[in-house]
């Protein structure tokens, strides 16, 4: 993968020869559950990430009916906060989280 801007108007082709071996660069890549592309941007991965939250949210709204609020929050926190959480330090300050707290919302909203 080779990072750069997105006005950047660098061409490297099919492949790219490093130490004697050909490599062909990819667009994005998913190193230890962070979704990375070649701009740094975080887009995909706040979405990626926001399908998942949206899954996990709809998994507590529908057991919501059958548990107390106390083991509610013990599923939130280890299955829905645990996942939002995740290599925040890196995509924090992406200008798409919005969406993320869009789902955090509707979660903890869940009726009990």
């Amino acid at each position: 993968m080779v990072f750069r801007t997105k006005n950047s108007r660098i061409n490297l082709g099919d492949s790219i020869n490093l130490n004697g071996e050909e490599m062909k660069p990819v667009p994005e890549t998913r190193f230890l559950g962070v979704h990375i592309d070649e701009f740094l941007d975080w887009n995909n991965h706040v979405e990626k990430t926001g399908l998942r939250l949206s899954s996990i949210g709809y998994g507590i709204r529908v057991v919501s009916r059958y548990m107390d609020e106390k083991t509610l929050k013990i599923l939130y926190h280890a299955n829905f906060e645990s996942v939002l959480r995740y290599g925040i330090v890196f995509w924090g300050c992406s200008s798409s989280i919005q969406l993320l707290f869009i789902i955090q919302k509707r979660t903890i909203r869940a009726p009990g």
